[in-house]
């Protein structure tokens, strides 16, 4: 066979039609193409062109617009259909693999190397996913290339890349073609290659003659390609080309066509003479703007040449009026706000009579902006056709499978059972008890203090059931936490126990490590209990066939899991080799990696839609109204960075080697010929858009190809739409969608009727229109606004605000709920005073905050055993601590230590083992340090009083509760004093053990903490009978390091002004609660520890509008008193 650059026969002809874009090359090919099939028949002519969504277009056009009875047997291809016709027709038993079976040969290829210690330079990265694709694009690029494996790696022996990346490189490529060969596999660009070598070989089927070859819609092709595209031109008897090219003899943009003038050259290169070029002058069809724009984007010195007489033929003269420019710039913050005013724009010319197909939506690329599109458009009412389809991990059904994956592979995390019981795609009925709910299974965890393991989920509901402790919602008398029995809790501990003893049955079906292919097979079992929508016996309603189309969409997501699951067995059956052992979690992260490049087909419902597409797709498409998307730096034109294997200087040398690799940089300039093609896709109206900022709110560079436009229209200014960030709520006139005109009119209801937007008719009309059909919903939501409204209105707190006392019902509930003899606590007192709304939902309402259960040890679990610990010890231990008697006291705190984390191991739930030993082992480090604090104290002269150790007060109690009495009110309070100390001769001091922060004893001022203050007046009139003093308190921190925090008296306080400042907060603090004043008015940090925050929305702006002036805090905001 001849060689690339051998001459045609001068008998043989290669026309090529070149012209600017848009003008009628394709018109032209479709002429000789028609007239080639009325004259010889279909099997006369091929057609080639770049994509299947352009052959879609070729056939409808010739037979609508060229009298073409039928399309029978005509060849209008692709390349890779013209080299799958030649395997196919050539009887060659290969078969292609798929980018998901790709990747794992890859995968398994260098894992073998690795582990055979031929890998040295790439071993540190040789089991990341991201340098497996990285070398699957290097092996793409070579093969692009014509690049054999013997070629590289022949320079990878000698010169200056004999080294060990370029012999790894080169031992994959060759492992991996080998593999492919072995298995009768073909990539995509292999493909090119067995083509190339049956064409060489004279095997041309179905191609062994052709009339007439034409090739449109190309402006490169790599070298495998070229090689298969000029076998067919020897084999045709004329071949007919288009480029996208200006006429080189008068071009001034000579850079802008530089990758189709490069192909140009090659065909001359090729063809020698045999070559003839017929440039096609602009045939400027629809609008001058537009035709302007195509002449001029681009060229240099644009003012000079605006400003001289255009040339005979070309573009018309232009108007200089703002209102004439067919050209729009969007600007708006954010890709999602850029893709929601591109939508509205679009939706304004569907609503004034645009055919949605005359309208296309481009962007450079849809890797993002496709799912934003897709998401954005369709909650617009937007009928769209994205050409480019989801990922088979965006689809819920498939993340549904690998979440039931999850649940074994992270050893039964709590939070993945949970998420997998609740999946609308689960089907856990047949291992469900009957009665067992979502909120059950909840709970019954929640409190069995799950967090994950298998074990740790059987041991912590078989105790629950023993023993169903709840903490939550039952109280004593004083209002604290009180442990009750729970029928409730108990079944729904049992419920669960019999559900997870099912699930862990399923699984354990499944061995924990395996090969890969039983894995596989193990999906089919476990797909079960997995259900796809069904579609039939539908309704015709609106909802109905939205539901349907969303079912077809997940079942064939579904058929193609399966189907990749179908061919990785093959694979693994056909390679022993790669079926090597994995456990359940290598195999659900191993299948993850695999299928995040399988992406479903673009939906065959594109006629009657807006299309989307990215700048590639679009170039075989003309609309009437074209947007075009994400004009920011770095993206439009997209950032080319150098290879991370071989970097351009070296590639120039490795082409002088023979190793053809392109160079990365110089295709930066190609960005600026594929904008120049999607802005010439606009026929009528042209709309650019940007976004101002990204997703964090940081100013971004617009691209400067909107500088290129406003350049060609000198002396015009171009329109410019920009959406402001603050535009949240849109007005009535602008609204596109029912949950925009609800944001609307609920969020006009709650300004002032002076400053309605819309006007008060208006508003209403929008109202009853919302109301019409769905009128208890409306009024729900306008009761939330009205809520809404009253809290952030300025003025003293309401009842939106959690102030109950103007509510004669709420007064007489809580006078029942509070009588005058009723007991109160200090952690109820001092609730109240840090937080009045916390104190009424936590004790009035109930609420409790849905905290996770953790592996660590809870405050509340350390707090129990050391109050037990040092209780014990000090009952048990004859005196105070000394020197003398430390070494008994140690051994007996040892002890005690061991036997109550033994015995709390039992009665109260711990966290595992393991976590509960290391906690044991810090306690005897804590208790060591409080001995000798303890030691300290007895020389100061404190020595503790046995007999008032954990003495209670109030309630069940044999102490009477306390009677705290201000401004002829008496409050009677109820509790539990841990520790009374006698301090020399001058009187008592109490003590709290605190294993956490300590408050401050300014917290007694603030009346946030009166615990210790009332201890105090406890212990002097209760058990004192007045004749002791007490002069002093503190919280007795019971951590490292052991010390005395918060002591009173202190340096700005004293015991007996803190005593009445706390009596005085008892008598209103009550008075408050029971007229139902329990506004939103947190103290302090407290919303930093609380977990009901969601309740209240507390802000402080909002408390400071109700509790300061508004001019008062303006001016301290400022720091302008004038």
């Amino acid at each position: 066979m001849r060689s690339e650059d051998t001459v045609r026969n001068s008998s043989e002809k290669v026309e090529v039609i070149i012209g600017a874009a848009r003008a009628g090359k394709t018109r032209r090919i479709l002429e000789l193409y028609a007239d080639r099939l009325k004259k010889s028949g279909a099997s006369s002519a091929v057609l080639l062109v770049p994509s299947h969504r352009q052959v879609r277009e070729l056939k409808r056009l010739l037979l609508t617009e060229y009298s073409l009875p039928s399309l029978v047997g005509a060849r209008i291809l692709t390349l890779p259909d013209v080299s799958d016709a030649i395997l196919r027709e050539n009887h060659q038993s290969l078969r292609p693999i798929s980018p998901m079976a790709r990747h794992l040969l890859l995968r398994h290829i260098v894992r073998g190397l690795h582990e055979g210690r031929k890998l040295v330079h790439f071993a540190p990265l040789s089991g990341y996913p991201g340098f497996l694709r990285a070398v699957l694009e290097l092996l793409s690029e070579l093969k692009r290339g014509a690049v054999e494996p013997e070629q590289l790696e022949q320079v990878s022996q000698e010169g200056e890349f004999r080294e060990k990346r370029t012999q790894e490189l080169s031992a994959i490529y060759t492992a991996y073609q080998n593999s492919l060969n072995e298995l009768n596999l073909f990539d995509a660009e292999g493909r090119f290659w067995w083509a190339r070598n049956l064409m060489e070989h004279g095997q041309c089927k179905p191609f062994e003659q052709i009339g007439l070859l034409l090739v449109d819609g190309f402006s490169d092709w790599t070298p495998t390609q070229w090689n298969v595209l000029r076998h067919l031109v020897d084999r045709c008897d004329e071949a007919v080309f288009t480029l996208t090219l200006e006429n080189p003899e008068n071009s001034q943009r000579a850079d802008l066509f530089l990758p189709t003038g490069r192909t140009l050259e090659r065909l001359r290169a090729t063809f020698g003479g045999a070559v003839q070029t017929d440039y096609i002058h602009p045939d400027w069809l629809q609008d001058q703007h537009l035709e302007r724009l195509a002449h001029y984007l681009f060229v240099p010195m644009v003012f000079d040449v605006l400003t001289s007489a255009p040339e005979p033929g070309q573009i018309p003269g232009r108007e200089d009026s703002e209102e004439s420019l067919p050209i729009e710039i969007i600007t708006a913050p954010g890709k999602s706000r850029e893709v929601e005013a591109i939508a509205r724009r679009v939706k304004e010319l569907l609503l004034n009579g645009v055919p949605p197909d005359s309208i296309g939506v481009v962007f450079r690329h849809l890797e993002e902006y496709g799912g934003i599109a897709s998401e954005t458009f369709r909650a617009l009412g937007v009928p769209i056709h994205v050409e480019r389809g989801p990922t088979l991990l965006e689809q819920p059904v498939v993340a549904a499978l690998f979440g039931l994956l999850r649940v074994p592979a992270r050893d039964y995390r709590r939070t993945d059972v949970l998420q997998f019981f609740n999946s609308s795609y689960a089907d856990v009925s047949e291992i469900t008890p009957e009665g067992l709910t979502l909120s059950g299974l909840d709970w019954a965890t929640r409190e069995a203090a799950i967090t994950r393991g298998a074990d740790r989920w059987v041991h912590g509901l078989r105790e629950l059931i023993r023993n169903p402790r709840s903490t939550r919602g039952q109280r004593d008398a004083n209002g604290e936490n009180l442990p009750t029995k729970s029928e409730a809790l108990q079944n729904a501990a049992r419920l669960s126990l019999e559900f997870f003893t099912n699930l862990r049955t399923l699984f354990d079906a499944i061995p924990t490590t395996a090969r890969l292919s039983d894995y596989l097979d193990s999906l089919s079992g476990l797909s079960h209990f997995l259900t796809v929508a069904e579609t039939e016996d539908l309704s015709r309603s609106s909802v109905a066939m939205a539901y349907s189309l969303r079912a077809r969409e997940e079942a064939g997501a579904w058929q193609m899991l399966w189907d990749s699951v179908s061919e990785l067995r093959q694979l693994t059956a056909r390679c022993s080799e790669m079926n090597s052992a994995v456990d359940m979690r290598g195999f659900s992260d191993l299948l993850r990696e695999l299928l995040a490049d399988v992406r479903l087909p673009a939906s065959a419902r594109a006629e009657g839609r807006v299309k989307v597409m990215d700048v590639f797709q679009s170039r075989d498409s003309s609309f009437n109204h074209l947007f075009i998307g994400g004009l920011q730096e770095k993206e439009f034109p997209r950032i080319v960075r150098e290879s991370p294997f071989f970097s351009d200087a070296e590639r120039q040398r490795l082409n002088a080697l023979g190793v053809n690799l392109t160079e990365r940089l110089p295709r930066q300039r190609e960005e600026a010929f594929l904008f120049y093609q999607a802005v010439t896709r606009a026929r009528h109206r042209l709309y650019l858009s940007h976004p101002s900022s990204d997703s964090s709110g940081r100013e971004v560079i617009p691209s400067y190809y909107l500088q290129m436009v406003d350049q060609c229209f000198r002396g015009v200014t171009i329109h410019h739409r920009e959406e402001k960030s603050s535009q949240v709520v849109r007005s009535l006139t602008d609204v596109c969608s029912q949950r925009e005109m609800e944001e609307n009119v609920f969020f006009e209801l709650s300004r002032p009727r002076d400053r309605l937007r819309d006007g008060a008719a208006a508003l209403r009309d929008a109202y009853n229109l919302l109301a019409g059909g769905q009128s208890d919903r409306v009024k729900r939501i306008y009761r939330g606004v009205e809520a809404q409204t009253r809290r952030y209105a300025r003025g003293a707190f309401d009842e939106f605000d959690g102030m109950l006392r103007d509510n004669r019902a709420v007064r007489e509930s809580l006078q029942q709920a509070f009588p005058r003899d009723s007991l109160f606590s200090a952690g109820q007192l001092g609730l109240y005073g840090s937080c009045p709304f916390r104190y009424f939902a936590e004790r009035l309402i109930r609420a409790e905050p849905m905290d996770e259960p953790t592996e660590l040890v809870e405050p509340r679990q350390r707090g129990i055993v050391y109050h037990r610990i040092l209780q014990r010890f000090l009952q048990r231990h004859a005196g105070p601590v000394t020197a003398e008697s430390l070494p008994a006291a140690r051994e007996m705190l040892t002890r005690l230590v061991d036997d109550c984390f033994a015995s709390a191991a039992e009665d109260i739930r711990t966290p595992g083992k393991a976590l509960w030993n290391i906690e044991k082992n810090l306690c005897h480090e804590v208790m060591e340090r409080f001995l000798q604090h303890e030691v300290t104290l007895t020389e100061k002269g404190h020595v503790p009083l046995n007999e008032y150790l954990e003495v209670a007060y109030g309630g069940a109690a044999a102490v009477p509760p306390l009677a705290v009495t201000h401004d002829g009110e008496t409050v009677w309070i109820a509790g539990r004093i841990d520790r009374i100390d006698k301090v020399g001769g001058e009187g008592f001091a109490v003590y709290d053990y605190k294993t956490g922060t300590a408050p401050g004893a300014q917290c007694v001022v603030e009346g946030t903490d009166l615990q210790l203050p009332i201890y105090a007046m406890a212990a002097s009139s209760l058990l004192f009978d007045g004749c002791e003093d007490c002069v002093g308190w503190a919280y007795y921190s019971v951590k490292t390091p052991v010390r005395l925090a918060s002591a009173v008296p202190s340096k700005k306080h004293a015991v007996s002004e803190l005593l009445d400042v706390a009596r005085t907060h008892i008598v209103n603090d009550v008075r408050q609660i029971r007229q139902g004043c329990f506004q939103v008015h947190p103290k302090g940090d407290v919303c930093n520890r609380c977990g009901l925050k969601p309740l209240c929305r507390v802000e402080s702006w909002r408390i400071r509008d109700k509790t300061e002036p508004r001019l008062t805090h303006r001016r301290k905001e400022s720091g302008n008193d004038g």
